[in-house]
Order: structure tokens, then sequence, then C-alpha cells
């Protein structure tokens, strides 16, 4: 499933001046639903990315 994004800018309209708090990501309301054939090359990899992420996780907040 593809989810469609954009930016909106936060803003805050005091008297005549309009002052800028930053952009937001949203949700647009568009999306596609596709199919996707996912291999079982393409689970290991992913399975071998998120334990390594994991332990530099660890790393940075294992003694806290």
């Amino acid at each position: 499933m593809w989810l469609e994004t954009e930016f909106k800018e936060d803003t805050m309209n005091i008297g005549s001046t309009v002052i800028g708090f930053g952009r937001n990501l949203s949700l647009t309301g568009h999306y596609e639903v596709f199919e996707r054939k996912i291999y079982q090359y393409d689970r290991d990899r992913v399975k071998k990315w998120i334990k390594k992420l994991a332990k530099e996780i660890s790393k940075d907040y294992g003694n806290r």
C-alpha cells in the first residue's frame, strides 16, 4: 500500500503578521494498493538489517 504525503506549513496569524513554526508531514488521503511478491532473499536481507540495527541501538541505550 502506498500512502501519499505532503508537507504542510504550520503558521499562526497575529494581526497582519504570519509566523511560521515549521513543516509537518501529513497524509493527503490519496492511496494506492498494489501487489508485490516478497522473495525469501528479501526477507533474509531485511532480517539481517533489523538485527544489525537492534545491536546498534542496544549499544547506544543498553546501559540506561
